[in-house]
Formats: C-alpha cells, structure tokens, sequence
C-alpha cells in the first residue's frame, strides 16, 4: 500500500487521527460530503490492488472494511464476504448456462482476475478453445434484474 500525504505533508493516518478516534462509526461522507473517491485523492485499484466492480463502486467503505477508519486491508477473496457465494450463484443469470464439464469449474479458472470484468480464458484448460467463439455452454436471455 502506498502511504500517500496530504498538502499539509501528513500522512493519510495522521490527517484522520485526531477525528477517527471519536468518529469511529461515521462513513467517509461525513467530513468528504458529496466527494468522489477521487475527489478526495483515494484510488482504490492504486492504493489496493483490488478494483471496485460496478457492485461493490456504490457501497460504503464499511461494509467491506468493518473496523474504524482509518480503514485497514481486508482480504480481496470473494468467500471472505461472500460466504458460500458459489454454491449460490446461477451463472443463467448472466446469460450463459454451463454445460455440464463447466459447471464444476471453479470460477477463477475461467475468470482469473476474480473482477468478471476481462473475458473469460480458456487457455488454462484448452488449446484449442477461445472465448468468445467457443461457449463453455448455452446462450439464454439475461434474467430481469429482482426489484
């Protein structure tokens, strides 16, 4: 992790120090109101390594990291939120039914970089197969979305 400082030449733990102790449980929007992540200087894919997708973007910064702020690394395993996810998960919801060799692949053996967001790879497995001309499966209309 990268220790970035402020204009003031504090680091980002200094900066928060005298607040954090008695806001223990207030979100970041508290002092930062109506601030994009980057407004006030936080790229998370920079500073973590782990880029937030389109459904973990518009959540708080609490619900993933559970202590006070200033937050700490959590793990980037999907399992450690997400528990039991996979035995979960209906992948005909994302407009694609595994076919029965596929079904019991972990997910990560076709989407290693755990974000979904990059193509699928084959190559892991097959020599001979390449998304998205070979589909590990049966092509169904996306599932509506639950309200």
């Amino acid at each position: 992790m990268i220790t970035r400082q402020t204009a003031k030449g504090l680091t980002d733990d200094e900066a928060h120090a005298r607040c954090s102790n008695c806001h223990v449980k207030d979100e970041c929007s508290t002092c930062h109101k109506g601030m994009s992540p980057r407004t006030i200087g936080f790229d998370h894919l920079r500073r973590t390594g782990f880029a937030l997708n389109r459904f973990h973007a518009p959540l708080a910064c609490s619900q993933c990291h559970k202590g006070p702020p200033p937050y700490r690394a959590i793990s980037a395993d999907c399992e450690s939120c997400h528990k039991g996810w996979q035995a979960k998960f209906d992948h005909g919801k994302t407009g694609l039914v595994l076919d029965d060799q596929h079904s019991g692949a972990a997910c990560t053996d076709c989407h290693a970089d755990k974000t979904f967001r990059a193509r699928p790879t084959c190559d892991g497995c097959h020599t001979d197969k390449a998304w998205p001309a070979q589909k590990p499966g049966k092509v169904v209309g996306r599932a509506a979305p639950a309200r």
